[in-house]
């Protein structure tokens, strides 16, 4: 397990062959460690030890993408687009990426198994066999404030806020209510939330104060369940 700079300089003929063999050894490992190796390359590999993850640097040399994760002490191939969640990736007999997810090897919910599980920036989602979905998101405000100036009866409320579900739900008749945790970073007061508008792909809601708040600092936990198919 190695990381190097990809870098043989000039020197000494001991220190040249050393600096060889270093960089050797990265190559070996695919660059393994817990953080990304210091210098990047477009199409480098690097196996994450932290993750378990082999990435891929993409072709601008800007990001890093996942094209397989260790899975029982195996490393698997990852795709996205076929399968969500590699714990639960189908696998052929030779043990490779097989495509669907593999309803046999996934927990159940009342006997109804995930179908697909996955992240990104809005949050993170599950999908289970029976219809069901679950949307989470820690911290919608990414650790921002925002105020709560504006009138509305005897209480104060926020501009309105915006969760992007991570992923839509299907029935827009009886689109989910999502449940907001809050919790207080800064100052001590009586704060609640309240949505105004639900869809299938997005919730608004607004955050309401007993007294005017210059700089409301919290941190809001979301979730929301209802139907994907």
């Amino acid at each position: 397990m190695a990381q190097s700079d990809l870098n043989v300089a000039n020197a000494d003929g001991a220190t040249v062959r050393s600096d060889i063999n270093s960089q050797l050894e990265a190559l070996a490992t695919q660059n393994s460690g817990p953080t990304a190796p210091p210098v990047t390359f477009p199409f480098m590999r690097w196996f994450d030890t932290s993750n378990q993850q082999l990435k891929e640097r993409n072709g601008a040399n800007t990001a890093w993408r996942v094209v397989a994760e260790v899975v029982d002490g195996e490393l698997v191939p990852y795709s996205a687009g076929e399968s969500a969640d590699a714990r639960y990736v189908g696998r052929a007999a030779d043990n490779t990426f097989a495509g669907a997810n593999e309803f046999s090897m996934m927990p159940t919910v009342n006997g109804d198994p995930i179908v697909e599980s996955d992240s990104n920036d809005f949050g993170e989602w599950t999908r289970w066999a029976d219809g069901t979905q679950v949307c989470t998101k820690t911290d919608i405000l990414n650790g921002g404030s925002i105020s709560s100036t504006n009138v509305m009866g005897a209480v104060f409320r926020t501009n309105t806020l915006r969760w992007d579900y991570p992923n839509p739900f299907s029935d827009a008749a009886r689109p989910p209510k999502p449940s907001a945790h809050m919790r207080f970073t800064g100052g001590t007061f009586q704060a609640w939330s309240s949505e105004i508008d639900l869809l299938p792909t997005y919730a608004n809601f607004i955050v309401i104060t007993a007294t005017s708040q210059s700089t409301l600092q919290y941190r809001i936990d979301a979730s929301a369940v209802g139907r994907w198919k």
